[in-house]
């Protein structure tokens, strides 16, 4: 485990900004550069924060002018979060603070955030007593906590836990709501109508949703609700009736197809839809209607993930590993569909010694199972080597070794 890692870097306004761990730290150091040929600096070191280096960093939310970014502190593995602000051109750590936080973002809306708290526990019962009435706020930057204002909880569900999402535009605030692990009731409010109560938009807990973008009221959602392996719709706000079918009021943006739809992200004015297929990714390139345009070129058979930003970038990155892969950051242009690699792991070890395969083994149903065999090149396969079989699966899925 001693190499270099990196994360894949976010493109925030003029700046870069990505994580790297040199492989005996502690923790990853946030960095920012200006520019993708800029030098990168340090812009925050939580090894630094703490003598035992238990101190754990997040970037929980960038402004949309791109100017501010909330982050939030966890210390000695809690759970518990408190939420600074920073000033990005010269990395300045400002006089917001914000305590009792837990499983929250910042989503940002004009000169503040939305956030999730709960209620200050008693004295002495910080990491024991139960947590109940989780709650949405608003923070204005620059104010002290006790004015921030409260925008939505459910005091009859004292269970229920809350995380909030405003789209790029600044027009909608929606507030997602989970009772367990599984099943999202996902509600919105119209920002430029203050006074506007929170509406319902997809009740109860059967199904997944989430929001991808918006044009405008039209809102794009992925989500499992008539489709296991989940499919995009859109519908529009503005005629949108909660008392009515959700069903006859969407349109279906991307059917449903045999492979999974692993995640959905928004970027360059595109759709990127990340499908599990055969056990590897597969992405496709969609305009906002629905068109596919392309499938992103992947180095080989693998696992990809990332391709998020801002609705004007003209790139996205992702990152790639797979059995011979180590994670290796790749960079896409949104206009001519290109892939170039933009940054490979410190890891001794060279992809190109060894195959992947995948093949398929009929199960005693007929159901054909997708294998990996991974060797290296060279290797006479007469069925007398030593092999190790590995499988694994879960939610719903098997697990095996042998």
């Amino acid at each position: 485990m001693n190499y270099e890692k990196y994360s894949a870097p976010s493109k925030v306004g003029d700046f870069y900004f990505f994580s790297k761990n040199d492989g005996l730290q502690n923790q990853s150091v946030i960095y920012y550069q200006k520019g993708i040929e800029g030098t990168p600096m340090v812009f925050i070191d939580p090894n630094k924060m703490s003598k035992d280096g238990t101190a754990a960093i997040s970037l929980l939310g960038f402004s949309h002018d791109k100017k501010y970014v909330a982050y939030g502190i966890n210390e000695s593995g809690s759970d518990w979060q408190t939420i600074k602000v920073m000033q990005v051109e010269g990395a300045k750590v400002l006089t917001d603070e914000l305590k009792w936080v837990k499983f929250s973002g910042a989503s940002w809306y004009k000169d503040g955030f939305f956030y999730a708290r709960y209620d200050a526990p008693s004295e002495g019962s910080e990491l024991s007593g139960k947590n109940e009435n989780h709650q949405i706020w608003y923070h204005k930057m620059g104010t002290k906590q006790d004015a921030d204002k409260m925008i939505y909880t459910d005091k009859e569900n004292p269970l229920r836990y809350y995380g909030s999402q405003v789209t790029e535009d600044e027009k909608y605030l929606f507030i997602y709501v989970s009772q367990g692990t599984y099943g999202t009731q996902i509600l919105f409010k119209d920002l430029t109508q203050p006074n506007m109560t929170p509406k319902m938009l997809f009740n109860g807990f059967n199904y997944e949703y989430g929001v991808v973008e918006n044009l405008g009221s039209k809102v794009i959602v992925s989500t499992n609700h008539g489709a296991a392996n989940n499919h995009l719709i859109s519908l529009d706000l503005n005629s949108f009736n909660q008392d009515m079918d959700y069903e006859k009021q969407w349109n279906v943006l991307v059917p449903e197809t045999k492979s999974l739809l692993e995640n959905v992200t928004s970027a360059g004015g595109k759709l990127f839809l990340n499908y599990l297929q055969d056990v590897s990714s597969h992405v496709y390139q969609y305009t906002f209607e629905g068109v596919k345009e392309h499938e992103v070129e992947l180095p080989s058979i693998g696992t990809a993930g990332g391709f998020g930003g801002y609705i004007d970038d003209k790139e996205v990155f992702f990152t790639f590993t797979s059995f011979t892969y180590p994670p290796t950051i790749y960079r896409y242009s949104i206009a001519d569909k290109k892939v170039s690699k933009f940054r490979s792991s410190g890891v001794k070890f060279n992809p190109d010694d060894y195959t992947t395969e995948q093949v398929f083994y009929p199960s005693k149903d007929g159901t054909k199972v997708p294998m990996f065999i991974v060797y290296k090149k060279g290797l006479k396969r007469d069925g007398k080597n030593p092999t190790l079989l590995y499988a694994y699966g879960g939610f719903n899925e098997f697990e095996s070794r042998l």
